[in-house]
């Protein structure tokens, strides 16, 4: 299989990053038009922002202008923006027209075409999970591995190529209704010090998590996570073989993707799938060697198990968490589920 620009539309989806007016490196979002012409001057390039951006000097094939759904704040006062992501994903695919598709960020920026070759990477696959018609190849940022995170179902979002319906597929989910928790009675059967914490936050997934949930929703395979660093056996090898089995994960030097520091950041490859671990997480699952899943579901929840009960000693114990947790409940403003950056300091700690 080869695929080449004339059978390719890539969707640069988000608010454009640097604006008309600004020095010509912080013009983000135009550069990248500019390389993709060069780079691949027969694919079409479709723009999906938002209504009353700043498109001058821009020359996508085709712009999509939406209406601006918002973001919502969480408990602790964080932004979230996975609304914007799924109008503005799903709105400039659905204008895409051709039968592959590349869906990237307006602040990442594309230098080479080497995303093309892993296309035809498809491999193995079993029929468990199968969910696309094939892989997803997607960059390696925010693919978290639980081993690494404590995090499952947790996908990339920054960098997505394959077929232009399974994309579609994969980001014509609902829009998010908000912060979803789960009674005290579900954390308590979950017996896990961060679950009873979260169950107060009402916070139960990250934005990537909210995703690939819908979309297993979507298939008929709902997946309940009482917290975002919910884990169960089960739950490990649910989230490992929907990822082994969906996607095909690659560096961004692979992929020819540039990315700004603080996506690099925030991001976090070290918490995340590495391209190797991806080749190993595939034989394992997708060949069904039941004996291998059996040996990383135990290496996965021992760390897990581990992670959660440091993650108490460190932090919930912490006799500086404590005073603040007894001034602000004095106080009456705030409760142990807003303390600040709370979910940041677990993920940090892994």
């Amino acid at each position: 299989m080869t695929v080449d620009g004339k059978s390719l539309s890539i969707v640069i989806q988000g608010q454009v990053t640097g604006p008309s007016s600004a020095p010509a490196h912080q013009q983000v979002t135009r550069r990248n038009i500019e390389n993709i012409r060069r780079i691949l001057p027969a694919a079409e390039v479709v723009l999906s922002t938002w209504n009353g951006a700043d498109t001058e000097g821009l020359s996508p094939d085709v712009i999509v202008l939406n209406e601006d759904p918002g973001a919502w704040v969480r408990g602790c006062g964080r932004t979230n923006n996975v609304n914007r992501q799924i109008v503005s994903s799903r709105e400039g695919l659905r204008a895409s027209t051709r039968r592959y598709a590349v869906k990237m960020r307006t602040d990442c920026e594309l230098i080479h075409d080497g995303f093309l070759s892993l296309l035809a990477q498809e491999g193995p696959r079993c029929s468990d999970l199968r969910l696309f018609q094939q892989r997803i190849v997607g960059c390696q940022f925010f693919f978290r591995d639980p081993w690494k995170s404590s995090m499952l179902f947790h996908i990339g979002d920054i960098f997505q190529s394959g077929l232009r319906d399974d994309l579609l597929d994969l980001w014509d989910i609902p829009l998010s209704p908000g912060d979803q928790g789960h009674s005290l009675a579900d954390a308590v059967r979950r017996a896990s010090p961060p679950a009873l914490v979260f169950s107060v936050r009402n916070f139960s997934h990250y934005e990537e998590q909210y995703i690939w949930l819908s979309l297993l929703a979507k298939k008929g395979v709902p997946v309940t996570l009482v917290y975002p660093f919910d884990a169960t056996a089960d739950l490990v090898k649910q989230s490992e073989l929907s990822i082994a089995n969906n996607f095909v994960i690659a560096g961004p030097e692979q992929l020819g993707l540039v990315l700004m520091s603080r996506v690099m950041r925030l991001g976090d490859p070290y918490s995340t799938y590495t391209p190797e671990d991806w080749k190993v997480l595939s034989k394992i699952y997708c060949a069904g060697n039941e004996a291998a899943i059996a040996r990383r579901i135990s290496t996965v929840m021992r760390r897990h198990f581990a992670q959660e009960w440091r993650w108490l000693g460190q932090r919930m114990l912490h006799p500086g968490r404590i005073l603040r947790f007894a001034r602000n409940q004095i106080n009456g403003t705030r409760s142990l589920a807003h303390v600040a950056d709370f979910d940041e300091e677990w993920s940090h700690l892994l």
